[in-house]
């Protein structure tokens, strides 16, 4: 029986909120279970670590990061690998500077020596 959680992740019309579905789909039947998320409930003094959370597998987890990437949603810059990326992305742009800089100072090295050779040639 394949009853695991699965969570689904889309933007609002306006484009405000992240809306997520959390739900199973039960085999046989393919029988519909939503989760309530219309209350709360107190736990004290405790770490928010040893409340119960809803428990995904790998796959469903890297589905919803994936979905949370297409509404837009993106690693804070500067942490982790996205900072890692940006300064790669900073580098890279610098290198594609200097690339377009020696690439002009030869094209314009080519057209100066072309008209160094045109005019020994009407000599």
């Amino acid at each position: 029986m394949n009853d695991e959680i699965r969570i689904r992740a889309r933007l609002d019309d306006f484009h405000n909120y992240v809306l997520l579905s959390i739900y199973k789909l039960e085999e046989p039947g393919h029988r519909l279970s939503v989760m309530k998320t219309d209350s709360f409930e107190e736990v004290g003094d405790t770490y928010i670590s040893y409340v119960p959370h809803v428990a995904i597998d790998m796959k469903e987890a890297q589905a919803l990061t994936d979905q949370l990437w297409q509404c837009g949603l993106r690693p804070t810059e500067g942490a982790g690998s996205a900072g890692a990326m940006a300064e790669a992305q900073a580098h890279i742009k610098d290198l594609q500077s200097i690339t377009d800089r020696v690439l002009k100072i030869v094209e314009n090295e080519k057209s100066r020596m072309a008209l160094i050779a045109n005019k020994r040639e009407v000599e």
